[in-house]
């Protein structure tokens, strides 16, 4: 699903409410910005059990997205082995839900989106 997902697009404005989806070379980018680490430094000191506190930043742990205007970041967390498909954790104004895959999130923001359009 995560290859898929690339292939068809790179970065996506807006593609979860609020979050930008980011494509894979913002993604190896965003440790080295300022802000961004910042934020996830402070993520992974004052919320335990988040991403961050949990995996090693740039190791088992990816910025998939974030919302540039409040403090919801999107991680992949990338098994030690066996599964190919990273977990896929969101936050949003301490708010954090867990998926199993790509796949589950983005059917849940579907559902979601078939909920509110009724």
């Amino acid at each position: 699903m995560l290859r898929a997902r690339f292939a068809y697009a790179g970065k996506w404005q807006n593609a979860d409410v609020g979050f930008d989806w980011l494509n894979v070379r913002h993604m190896r980018k965003c440790w080295r910005d300022k802000d961004i680490r910042e934020k996830i430094e402070i993520t992974q000191t004052y919320w335990e059990g988040s991403p961050p506190n949990q995996y090693p930043p740039e190791e088992r742990l990816t910025l998939f997205a974030f919302d540039p205007d409040d403090s919801g970041e999107i991680y992949l967390m990338w098994p030690k082995s066996g599964k190919s498909e990273p977990r896929v954790w969101r936050s949003s104004a301490q708010h954090c839900n867990e998926f199993e895959t790509l796949r589950a999130y983005v059917c849940g923001l579907l559902s979601q989106r078939n909920r509110v359009s009724r």
